[in-house]
């Protein structure tokens, strides 16, 4: 570990949007931020950005925060911890994620700070080691769903990116009671809520309030990560079949939107 200051921060003013350009030539295991006169609410459309690819992004602060909670990555106060590795996986895979920077042309941090902060400032330090090529690491998607009915309702067109890792349901009433998810035809999970969180809790997860989560590594193991671009080649076949289908069924007391939050294992040349 060496945890060292980043200082090419541009201004952090209110109304403002704060960048943070990391050095090249590390490799970077998370980048962890602290924040003064600024909640986590008010650094809204946040955005990690290798080249010029935004590669993950979040609503705000607090969404993020739901997420490491949820992988119990303890933060306190006013930090904000960015994870490119993952401790949560077995021994062997938790550095596979690390963003290598000796072969890309920039990587930043991006968000914008409300109009009503006053005298706002951070200060930001990065988890690096000797520097490594790009190689797969952790894309995380957001994709509103406008829900107008309730019940079981559709979630169609899911992100087909790479291999997921997790999936996690956002909806502004805590109302969510089963989910089931297909993939060409078969079912990945068809499970209340209830015992999903319960299957969860028996992993040392946290399920977050306001979320349903899917975790397919949830046993600690980086290639149970469900598959939704291409299948791997069967012998004789030069290039795996795409999937063809990828989407979720979820059931609800109350009709409002459901974002969902997708983390993908993947490299940068891919969707």
């Amino acid at each position: 570990m060496s945890l060292r200051p980043i200082t090419d921060i541009s201004p952090v003013v209110p109304g403002g949007t704060v960048t943070i350009t990391l050095p090249l030539g590390m490799t970077y295991h998370q980048v962890q931020m602290l924040r003064t006169n600024l909640t986590a609410a008010q650094c809204t459309q946040v955005q990690v950005y290798i080249g010029t690819k935004v590669v993950q992004e979040f609503d705000d602060l607090e969404e993020m925060a739901a997420l490491n909670a949820y992988y119990k990555r303890p933060q306190t106060g006013n930090y904000d911890s960015f994870w490119f590795d993952r401790p949560e996986l077995d021994e062997q895979d938790r550095e596979i994620t690390a963003i290598g920077t000796l072969d890309v042309s920039n990587f930043q941090i991006k968000f914008k700070v409300a109009a009503a902060a006053v005298a706002p400032s951070i200060s930001v330090r990065a988890d690096r080691s000797i520097g490594t090529p790009l190689g797969v690491f952790t894309k995380i998607k957001r994709s509103p769903y406008p829900i107008t009915s309730t019940g079981e309702v559709d979630l169609t067109r899911m992100p087909k990116i790479g291999k997921v890792i997790a999936e996690h349901y956002k909806k502004a009433t805590d109302d969510m009671t089963a989910l089931r998810v297909v993939r060409d035809e078969v079912d990945q999970i068809e499970s209340s809520i209830v015992d999903l969180e319960e299957f969860q809790k028996q992993y040392g997860r946290v399920p977050q309030a306001f979320y349903v989560h899917n975790e397919y590594t949830i046993k600690g193991d980086i290639t149970r990560a469900l598959i939704v671009d291409q299948y791997d080649p069967m012998p004789g076949e030069v290039r795996g079949r795409p999937v063809q289908e990828y989407f979720a069924k979820a059931t609800v007391a109350t009709a409002e939107t459901i974002v969902l939050i997708t983390e993908h294992l993947d490299s940068l040349s891919g969707s």
